[in-house]
C-alpha cells in the first residue's frame, strides 16, 4: 500500500471503492477523514491524500487488516454498482455504505428504474432486450445499444448488426440535454443535493460517442422540476432503503425528464458540487449511512465549476517534465484558484506509455455561466496539443 503523509490520530477513517477514487478522496479529506483508498490507477494526486492499493489487491488483506474496517464508513465509486459480489464482501466485513439492506440487482434493474419514473411523473424510454432483437417494423437510427455492466458510457453504442453481448439492451434514442442529479438519503428523508450538465459529443472529443467528457454545475432546477425530483427520490429510498449519496443520469427535453440510469455511488460530478455549494458531502454521506439525519444548507453559488477529461488522440510517452507541468496546475478543490486559471487533476504518477484513447488527466474551470466555463475550458492551451482520446476510467 502506498501511503500519504500521516494523518490525525483523530481522524475518522474512511474506506473509497471504485476504478478511480481521486474525486471522492480529495473531499473526504477535506472533510476531515483519514482515506485509504483502493482504484485501478493510483494517480498522484489520489497518492498525495491517501493510504493507496490495488483494487484487485483488496480482499486479499489478513484478518488483522479487516478489523480495523470492522464497523467503518464505506464510500463506493465508478464501477462498483456494477460488481455485486465485490460489494457483498465488503459488507460481509461489516463495512457501511448505506446498501446493507438493498440489493444491487434491485437498484439496477431497469423494469424498476421504469416503474420508479413512473410513478414518479418522470418519463422513460422504450427499452427491448437485446436477446430478442429488434422488431422488424422498427427503424434501427432511432435506437442504441446499451450495455448493463457499462459506466461512463463505455457501454452505449449506434445500433449495427454487430454481434449483441450478454446483458445488452436496445433502447430507443432521446435526444436532449443530459444532467446527474445527485441525491442523499436519510432516515425519513431524501434530498437534491444538486445537479450538473454532462458536456455532449459537439463540445469536447472523446475515443467513443457516449463516454464521460466532463461536467459542469451547478443547474439550477425550477420549482415543477424539483417537486419531481423529490417525488423520485423518496419513492426510491422508501422502495430499496438505500442510505447515503446516490446519482441518478437523466435527458431533460420539451417532453420532460427521462431517466436513463440509477447509480448508488459516488458520481464524477459530486466534487463540483462539494466545492462550489461549501458542503461536505463525505461527511454527509457518512452521517446518512449512520442513521444521523445530516443538516444540509448547501450556499448559494455565483459561479458554475465545469471538468473536462483530455484524452489522448495518439499514444504518447509523458516525459518527468512534462508531468511536473502537470504537476504545477493540480487543482485540490479550492474554488479561488479556478477563477485565477484552469487546474488539473488526475495527474499520472509515472511516465508509461498512455495509449490512444486514454484519459490523460482532467481539467477544470470556474466561470459565472456554463458558456463561459465551456469556453474557459475550450481555449485552454493544453486542449489543442496532440492529446490522448481513449480510457483508463
Amino acid at each position: 500500500m502506498q501511503s500519504h503523509p500521516q494523518a490525525s490520530s483523530r481522524c475518522q477513517p474512511l474506506l473509497i471503492v471504485g476504478a478511480s477514487a481521486r474525486s471522492a478522496a480529495q473531499c473526504a479529506v477535506r472533510a476531515g477523514f483519514d482515506v485509504s483508498a483502493a482504484d485501478l490507477f493510483a494517480d498522484r494526486d489520489l497518492i498525495e491524500c491517501a493510504h493507496v492499493l490495488p483494487l484487485n489487491e483488496l480482499l486479499n488483506g489478513d484478518d488483522s487488516w479487516w478489523q480495523r474496517w470492522q464497523g467503518a464508513p464505506l464510500l463506493l465509486c465508478g464501477g462498483t454498482e456494477n460488481q455485486p459480489d465485490l460489494v457483498a464482501a465488503l459488507i460481509r466485513r461489516e463495512l457501511l455504505c448505506g446498501l446493507e439492506r438493498v440489493t444491487l440487482s434491485g437498484l439496477r434493474s431497469r423494469s424498476q428504474w421504469e416503474c420508479w419514473a413512473k410513478q414518479s411523473g418522470l418519463r422513460w424510454p422504450e427499452s427491448i432486450e437485446a436477446r430478442t432483437g429488434l422488431p422488424d417494423h422498427i427503424e434501427p437510427k432511432e435506437w442504441l445499444i446499451k450495455s448493463s455492466t457499462g459506466a461512463g458510457g463505455l457501454g452505449v453504442r449506434d445500433w449495427s448488426k454487430d454481434a449483441i453481448h450478454p446483458g445488452d439492451y436496445f433502447q430507443r434514442r432521446v435526444e436532449g440535454q443530459v444532467l446527474g442529479v445527485t441525491f442523499l438519503s436519510g432516515t425519513g428523508q431524501s434530498l437534491i443535493i444538486g445537479c450538473a450538465e454532462s458536456w455532449n459529443t459537439d463540445r469536447f472529443p472523446g475515443p467513443l460517442p457516449f463516454v464521460y467528457r466532463g461536467s459542469c454545475g451547478p443547474i439550477e432546477l425550477n420549482e415543477e422540476d424539483s417537486r419531481c425530483l423529490h417525488r423520485f427520490a423518496k419513492i426510491v429510498h422508501d422502495s430499496t432503503g438505500i442510505l447515503g449519496l446516490w446519482q441518478a443520469d437523466f435527458i431533460k427535453n420539451h417532453d420532460g425528464w427521462w431517466l436513463l440510469e440509477i447509480n448508488p455511488r459516488w458520481s464524477s460530478s459530486m466534487e463540483l458540487l462539494d466545492s462550489l455549494l461549501d458542503i461536505r458531502l463525505v461527511s454527509l454521506h457518512v452521517q446518512a449511512i449512520r442513521g444521523v439525519r445530516p443538516l444540509v444548507k448547501p450556499a448559494k453559488p455565483r459561479f458554475r465549476i465545469g471538468k473536462v477529461v483530455r484524452y489522448a488522440a495518439v499514444d504518447i510517452q509523458p516525459t518527468e517534465e512534462m508531468l511536473q507541468q502537470w504537476w504545477s496546475k493540480r487543482w485540490c478543490g479550492d474554488v479561488e484558484e479556478l477563477h485565477l486559471e484552469n487546474r488539473l487533476a488526475d495527474i499520472p504518477c509515472t511516465t508509461d506509455m498512455i495509449a490512444a484513447g486514454y484519459p490523460m488527466y482532467t481539467e477544470f474551470a470556474s466561470g459565472e455561466s456554463v458558456e463561459e466555463v465551456q469556453e474557459r475550458l475550450e481555449g485552454f492551451p493544453d486542449s489543442k496539443a496532440p492529446q490522448i482520446r481513449k480510457l483508463r476510467k
